[in-house]
């Protein structure tokens, strides 16, 4: 594994054996850190199995890294996607069919002025369904994804808004200010996980809700 002829432990004791193998695995770590990419002179095995190895902790080290760093974010978007996941097949209802399933002006991603002229004061809105439909026709998750991942993106932008209020000149000082990352979290998963949100993620014509409350946030 490691290169180099090691001896097998069935032919000597298995002190000798030890201190073969123990000579070898000292021999990577000297080659590891007296070369940047792990590669050590003449044994290109060892040098490919140490980067693997160095790519592979280094990998790990950052996702451990974000994990404990924004674990508030990550529990808001795991607790919305929980709510949420139920309703990816809920079919087209109301106001849905004739501004999605039977609406033109959705169907060309490149008509740009079609899709303004379908209702100008929501062009973001519906622009995301010209995408939708672009990508995923009429198939009906699609659409739902993209309802709860902008309803989630909400959640996380009002959890960092409420930390920003409370870096402001006015509110740092104050006492209230040293809970001020428990009170976040404690907006962002009450924003999404709050019944009244329901309509606007799930009735998916009321993206426009949603997109609102992104924007503001933002």
């Amino acid at each position: 594994m490691f290169g180099g002829p090691t001896v097998s432990p069935f032919r000597v004791p298995k002190e000798i054996w030890y201190n073969q193998v123990k000579k070898e695995v000292e021999r990577v770590v000297v080659c590891d850190e007296l070369t940047s990419s792990g590669k050590c002179p003449g044994n290109e095995e060892t040098g490919e199995l140490m980067t693997g190895l160095n790519q592979r902790a280094v990998f790990l080290k950052g996702l451990t890294g974000f994990i404990l760093r924004e674990w508030r974010i990550i529990f808001i978007v795991f607790l919305g996607f929980l709510i949420y996941s139920n309703t990816f097949h809920v079919a087209f209802h109301f106001d849905d069919k004739q501004n999605i399933l039977y609406n033109p002006a959705i169907r060309n991603l490149t008509n740009l002025v079609a899709v303004w002229k379908f209702w100008s004061t929501r062009f973001i809105a519906y622009l995301s369904f010209a995408f939708n439909y672009h990508f995923h026709l009429l198939r009906i998750s699609g659409y739902h994804i993209t309802n709860l991942a902008i309803h989630v993106g909400a959640a996380v932008l009002l959890w960092w808004f409420v930390l920003f209020l409370f870096s402001t000149p006015v509110l740092r000082e104050e006492k209230i200010a040293r809970h001020k990352k428990l009170l976040a979290l404690l907006a962002g998963l009450l924003f999404v996980s709050h019944p009244i949100q329901t309509q606007a993620v799930t009735y998916i014509v009321q993206r426009a809700t949603s997109l609102a409350t992104f924007f503001y946030c933002s």
